[in-house]
């Protein structure tokens, strides 16, 4: 099945790479020729970039999800996505752009296929790290979570049978300030463990002061600071996939904005319409 799948994937992406090289030839030689090739491939970019912002429309509307799977889209998504790439240099020419709008129009698209890569590298290496974590967690249920470790680590405290000034005093001065406390932009930037194992070892480190009693506590010590260290660590990852969507999509919006007043500003300026 593997073998069947990876030889449909490098057909379908032998195919495109003919169909851009055909159109490339054709854009080589009307140049040749003196041919004017800016009007129909701006417009196949425009179409382009039109199809791709409607994989979000896909994604919202139920009713077109029966028009294949999601996973068919996204690489349908991709393919475009890089002939937008090739189609822009050869709607440009190969040069950078000259006028204002289209230098910006240009950054802007640049910008997009940046994060269109980056988004693909995201989505491909996040998932396994978040399931490597073992727990599924909901970005919006993050906060509902973090508040139940409180209560538990509250809990655990008042539990009677690890009244131990040492353990109480642990739990106020460091444990409480991890689970309600976020965490720093370099780990939001590089998610690590560090932090986890230091506390774990704090943990560790408190049995030499504990009765055999009161060591028994360390347990759901050790499993508080792991399951804040686990959300702390799905927040970092999640929050990062929502913030380059928010970024990539906000982008496309502008695109949008900017190409539609490049081609009337463009139809205008050439005799109209």
């Amino acid at each position: 099945m593997t073998e069947t799948f990876w030889r449909r994937r490098l057909r379908h992406l032998t195919l495109f790479l003919l169909l851009l090289a055909v159109v490339a030839l054709w854009s080589y030689s009307q140049d040749q020729h003196l041919g004017r090739t800016s009007f129909p491939t701006g417009y196949a970019l425009f179409a382009i970039v039109l199809v791709l912002a409607g994989y979000r429309v896909r994604k919202r509307w139920h009713f077109l999800r029966g028009l294949g799977t999601s996973s068919a889209w996204l690489h349908f998504h991709i393919y475009l996505g890089m002939a937008a790439f090739v189609m822009f240099w050869l709607h440009v020419g190969f040069r950078w752009p000259m006028g204002t709008l289209e230098q910006i129009l240009a950054t802007v698209f640049l910008l997009i296929t940046g994060s269109g890569f980056y988004g693909l590298y995201l989505t491909r290496t996040y998932p396994k790290k978040l399931t490597a974590v073992g727990n599924e967690v909901l970005f919006e249920q993050i906060p509902v979570h973090r508040r139940q470790l409180v209560r538990r680590a509250e809990a655990l405290a008042l539990d009677s049978k690890y009244q131990s000034e040492i353990f109480i005093d642990f739990i106020d001065r460091r444990l409480l300030p991890f689970l309600t406390r976020g965490r720093s932009l370099y780990y939001m930037m590089f998610p690590n463990g560090g932090t986890r194992r230091a506390l774990l070892t704090e943990v560790e480190n408190l049995k030499r002061y504990l009765t055999s009693d009161h060591q028994n506590g360390t347990v759901p010590l050790k499993r508080l600071i792991q399951d804040k260290d686990d959300l702390d660590f799905h927040y970092a990852l999640q929050g990062r996939l929502k913030g380059w969507l928010f970024v990539h999509v906000c982008l496309t919006g502008i695109l949008l904005a900017l190409a539609g007043l490049h081609t009337v500003l463009v139809h205008v300026f050439q005799g109209g319409f």
